[in-house]
């Protein structure tokens, strides 16, 4: 039997932010379309992030200005080194990590 009361997109993102600490919503859409989910109303975004424990803040980041969804309690110096670490191919699991 199917649990009605799981959203789908909030259970799919509560797997995607192991993977993804630090991302913006058009790579989390991206991954529902990958999955074969629908895309997430944006409005809708914020509200299952933050049941997931995440906030999102727009961030100056290699001269570009961004949306990013983070864990709450991250710094921009901890978002940018995510970044940084993904732009240079090293992964999240490579030691870089929710800070739960």
């Amino acid at each position: 039997m199917v649990d009605l009361s799981v959203n789908p997109h909030e259970e799919f993102a509560a797997g995607f932010i192991k993977d993804n600490v630090v991302f913006q919503l058009s790579e989390l859409q991206a991954a529902f379309k990958e999955d074969g989910l629908p895309p997430a109303s944006p409005s809708h975004v914020p509200n299952i992030m933050r049941k997931l424990g995440y906030e999102k803040a727009q961030m100056l980041i290699n001269t570009k200005r961004n949306t990013y969804y983070f864990p709450m309690g991250y710094t921009r110096e901890q978002v940018q080194g995510v970044c940084m670490a993904r732009a240079m191919g090293v992964q999240e699991a490579d030691g870089i990590t929710a800070p739960f």
